[in-house]
């Protein structure tokens, strides 16, 4: 976005009769330069349904959700981050004498960064995070009778390395760590901890093999195609071999 861009949106309204529902949202994007924001949120509310048979009880639906992000972008990468918000309540007719209804709350946050051309041993990364913080409970009517909890974050990093010899590729690390727990009179499942994590590296190498021929091999694809006799005109003489290894470690 540049710096004579005017500020963007929209916005929406919409209604209907069946639950005397009502529906909003809008969003706003600006920028200046290199930098740009957006903003957006959106909110709903409806009662119970309205039926030719009559109303159906504890049927109701009401939430909302906002969410900012902003972002820088350079000639060679980027950063940006956002973070989000929404909640919600409706009922469950028809079950536990129609009293049954369920919050759900939920926090996002993200965040990514790039850079290329460095033009040192490590040539471009990317880095990627993102948390999530969620919980609903369980209501008897107003009453909270079981409380649910799980949050999450989640990290990876990527690198792509100059060309050392024959080796050239990328290496990079992940990693996450998940806490669960309900409390209250259904309580389905213990505490959860959860960790992992994993580290690989992708490598490609390149040799050249001479003027008289040429070959691509893919090791673990089965058999070499090996073409004999003087390579192409527009085709440099090469012996290529890729492999994949990983190496993960995860703790449940």
């Amino acid at each position: 976005m540049c710096s004579s861009d005017l500020p963007s949106g929209t916005l929406t309204f919409d209604t209907g009769s069946a639950a005397r529902e009502t529906v909003g949202a809008g969003d706003l994007s600006v920028g200046s330069g290199n930098f740009a924001l957006h903003l957006s949120a959106n909110g709903h509310r409806s009662g119970d349904y309205r039926t030719p048979n009559g109303t159906v009880s504890n049927s109701f639906n009401r939430g909302g959700a906002f969410q900012i992000g902003a972002g820088f972008v350079g000639e060679n990468g980027y950063v940006g981050a956002s973070v989000g918000y929404d909640k919600n309540r409706y009922g469950i007719p028809l079950v536990e004498e129609g009293d049954t209804n369920l919050n759900p709350r939920r926090t996002l946050f993200d965040f990514r960064a790039e850079q290329r051309n460095l033009g040192g041993f490590i040539n471009s990364y990317r880095v990627t995070f993102g948390a999530r913080r969620y919980q609903h409970d369980e209501m008897d009517g107003d009453v909270i009778a079981t409380s649910f909890k799980n949050d999450t974050n989640e990290f990876e990093v990527l690198a792509n390395h100059q060309q050392v010899g024959a080796f050239k590729g990328t290496v990079g690390g992940w990693g996450m760590t998940r806490s669960f727990s309900a409390t209250g009179d259904e309580v389905l499942s213990p505490p959860v901890d959860q960790k992992a994590a994993a580290a690989g590296f992708d490598e490609r190498i390149s040799r050249q093999i001479g003027p008289a021929g040429w070959w691509n091999e893919m090791a673990g694809f089965g058999d070499v195609d090996r073409e004999p006799g003087p390579a192409p005109p527009d085709r440099k003489s090469t012996r290529l071999n890729s492999s994949h290894i990983t190496i993960s470690y995860a703790v449940f």
